[in-house]
């Protein structure tokens, strides 16, 4: 929430308050603009009329029957306030605010006297005591740099298993400006091969994989992003249809990379979707079935996978 001033003064406290921050930038076109006062005058019924405006600055300050001076107030409505835009000689707009129109004519009658006799001595009138709330228009905060997300998903593996494979993963990490960092989880399900020539004897394989991951966006209005990071996990492969049937294990590491892009759903929820290669380094052990004819490589990982993923984030 904006902060809120609360000023309790007299009018003409709160007169030359305003006049000081918004009237005296015009001080110095005083030389040509002596004389009577040309108003165009816009505003909600409940402002009053031009007319009572005029009445105001004459009884603050003498208007002589020299050059005219020419004036534009506009009074809008918004929300819970006015808004008043007054220009005098067609110069810059100088936009001010208060809860009600009654302190946004008395605050257009100083500035305006101001600019007829910037020299001379305000002829303020007694007034009743009153309050006046200022608030100033909510300063837009910008957005920070530092960003944390959490996300879920499917992905699928094309050949590390015997056969393309899916999964479901959890990630987490943080975003600064354009580059982010993820650590990613994913659960493969799992897949089986069988050895060559024995259609009844293979493997059921199963594995995980823990991947740190680095993006960059290259465009940050386009979302879409390179991303480069290892991936290490565990491959399990356990023999069927030969007895004893037996159990073999491999450490697994490869490095990741290929595009990335969301989809902002809202200011904290984005659909992403990602695709790419995996590059094996460690883990492409064969496995092997032992038969009664020797030794048959059940599965051996591919060198290279192709690798797609799909799921939401959630910014905070």
């Amino acid at each position: 929430m904006s902060p809120v001033w609360r000023v309790t003064c007299l009018v003409r406290c709160y007169s030359a308050a305003l006049a000081v921050s918004v009237g005296l930038g015009w001080c110095s076109l005083a030389g040509a603009a002596q004389g009577p006062l040309e108003l165009r005058y816009t505003a909600p019924n409940e402002c009053g009329t031009a007319e009572a405006l005029q009445r105001a600055v004459s009884a603050l300050a003498p208007i002589g029957n020299k050059a005219t001076l020419s004036a534009e107030l506009a009074i809008t409505k918004s929300e819970d306030q006015y808004v008043a835009e007054l220009r005098v000689e067609g110069g810059k707009a100088r936009v001010f605010s208060a809860p009600g129109c009654d302190a946004l004519i008395e605050a257009a009658a100083v500035v305006l006297a101001l600019v007829i006799d910037p020299r001379g001595s305000l002829r303020f009138g007694a007034a009743p005591d009153r309050q006046v709330v200022l608030q100033p228009p909510p300063a837009t905060q910008p957005s920070p740099a530092l960003a944390y997300h959490l996300g879920a998903g499917t992905a699928l593996d094309t050949s590390t298993l015997p056969h393309a494979a899916g999964g479901v993963f959890v990630r987490g990490g943080l975003a600064v400006r354009r580059w982010s960092l993820s650590l990613q989880g994913t659960d493969w399900l799992p897949a089986s091969g069988t050895a060559p020539g024995y259609p009844q004897a293979g493997g059921r394989f199963k594995w995980w994989t823990i991947g740190l991951t680095p993006c960059f966006t290259p465009i940050a209005a386009s979302r879409f992003a390179w991303c480069l990071g290892p991936e290490l996990g565990r491959l399990r492969g356990v023999g069927f249809g030969v007895e004893p049937s037996r159990a073999a294990t491999a450490t697994w590491l490869a490095i990741a990379f290929g595009p990335a892009w969301e989809l902002r759903l809202s200011s904290r929820l984005a659909f992403r979707v990602g695709a790419g290669v995996a590059v094996t380094v460690l883990g492409r052990h064969p496995f092997v079935l032992e038969t009664s004819q020797g030794a048959s490589v059940v599965h051996t990982s591919a060198r290279l996978s192709g690798r797609a993923n799909l799921g939401l984030e959630l910014y905070f």
